[in-house]
C-alpha cells in the first residue's frame, strides 16, 4: 500500500468522518473507475457514465468493487441548442460533422424531458462528492446539467477544457468553465496543459499515438477545481457548511491529487480538526523527506529558522551529502 492510500485509509477511520462513503461521479467512465480512487476502499461509492453501451457492459462484467456501478447514457444539458444554437457553433460543427452525440435518442429523450441529468439522477439522494468528467468537448455541458448537485455540497471536479474555441458564454472553453465554477465556491488547484505542434514541423509525440506532442501550443489542458476550505471566511462567503466530515474529505482529495501542503493546511489550520486525536500523526505522514525522516514540527522548525535552506542550491548540496 502506498503512504498516500496509507494516509487516506487512516483519514477515513477518523470519528468525525462518520459511516458515510466517498461518493465519487465518472462522466466518460471509458476504461473503467481509475485505480487511484483505491484508497478509499470498501468506502467507495462511484459510478460510471459513458454513451459506449458495450464498454459499459464490458465494464459491468469485470468491476468487483461492491460500490461502483456503471450506467450507458448521455450526460449533458438540455438547454444547449437555446443558449448556443447550432448556427452560432458553426466552427465547432465544421470540423465534428461526424458527431453522432446530438442525434442520439438519449440525448432527444432529455431535450423533450428537460432532464438536468446529473441534478435528477441525483435527486432524494446524497450529492457525490467529486465529479471527474472526460466527454472529448461536453465537459462544460455536463456542469450546466449538475448546478443543484454543484451548489449542494460537491467537493472538488475534474474536467477537461479547450483553451481555444468559439467565443461564447456557453462554449466549452477554459475561461467560461473558471468562471462557472468560481461563482460556485470553487478554486483552481492543478492545471496541465497539453501542447499540440503544427503538422509543417512535427515535434515528438508525447505517448504512442498521434495525440499531444512535448512542444508546441497549448490547446486544451486537464484542471482539478476543489472547495478552498482553509480560507477563514469560505463558509460565509458561499453559504457553505464545513462539517468536519467534508473537510476530511478534501484532505483527502489533496493527497490523492499531489497536494499535501494543501492537506496539512487544513489539519494544522481548519477549527473542526483541531481536537483531532491523530492530528500530528497525521501531519508526520504529510511531510516529504527531503532532509530524512523529520516529523512535522522539525520539518516547519527547520523552514522558520533559514528559509533558505529550501532553494534549489542548497537542495543540491543536501541531497549529494546523502
Amino acid at each position: 500500500m502506498s503512504s498516500v492510500h496509507e494516509f487516506v485509509a487512516r483519514v477515513v477511520d477518523q470519528p468525525p468522518w462518520g459511516a458515510d462513503d466517498f461518493r465519487l461521479v465518472d462522466v466518460g467512465a471509458s476504461g473503467g473507475i481509475a485505480d487511484r480512487w483505491n484508497a478509499f476502499g470498501d468506502r467507495l461509492w462511484a459510478v460510471g457514465f459513458d454513451p459506449l453501451v458495450a464498454e459499459i457492459h464490458r465494464l459491468a462484467g469485470i468491476e468487483r468493487r461492491p460500490k461502483v456501478h456503471y450506467d450507458a447514457a448521455f450526460v449533458g444539458w438540455p438547454h444547449f441548442d437555446r443558449v448556443f444554437p447550432p448556427d452560432e457553433r458553426a466552427d465547432l460543427i465544421k470540423t465534428r460533422h461526424v458527431q453522432p452525440f446530438p442525434r442520439l435518442s438519449a440525448v432527444g429523450a432529455q431535450r423533450l424531458m428537460k432532464q438536468e441529468y446529473l441534478d435528477d439522477y441525483f435527486r432524494g439522494q446524497a450529492p457525490p462528492d467529486f465529479l471527474k468528467i472526460d466527454t472529448d468537448g461536453g465537459d462544460f455541458l455536463v456542469l450546466m446539467g449538475a448546478e443543484r448537485v454543484l451548489d449542494d455540497g460537491v467537493l472538488g471536479i475534474q474536467l477537461e477544457a479547450m483553451f481555444h474555441g468559439a467565443v461564447h458564454e456557453y462554449a466549452n472553453t477554459f475561461d467560461n468553465v473558471d468562471r462557472y465554477l468560481r461563482r460556485r465556491g470553487f478554486s483552481l488547484f492543478e492545471l496541465t496543459p497539453y501542447r499540440y505542434s503544427r503538422a509543417d514541423l512535427p515535434a515528438p509525440f508525447v505517448y504512442d499515438i498521434p495525440a499531444q506532442t512535448t512542444m508546441g501550443q497549448v490547446v486544451w489542458g486537464e484542471a482539478l477545481y476543489l472547495r478552498d476550505l482553509a480560507h477563514p471566511s469560505y463558509d460565509e462567503t458561499f453559504g457553505y457548511r464545513s462539517t468536519p466530515e467534508r473537510v476530511l474529505k478534501i484532505c483527502c482529495l489533496h493527497a490523492l491529487f499531489d497536494l499535501h501542503d494543501c492537506a496539512a493546511e487544513l489539519l494544522f489550520r481548519h477549527p473542526s480538526l483541531r481536537d483531532l486525536a491523530d492530528r500530528r500523526a497525521l501531519l508526520d505522514a504529510l511531510t516529504p523527506g527531503l532532509f530524512g525522516r523529520l516529523s512535522y514540527e522539525e520539518y516547519m522548525s527547520r523552514f522558520e529558522a533559514d528559509p533558505t535552506s529550501f532553494y534549489p542550491s542548497r537542495m543540491r548540496a543536501v541531497s549529494s551529502n546523502r
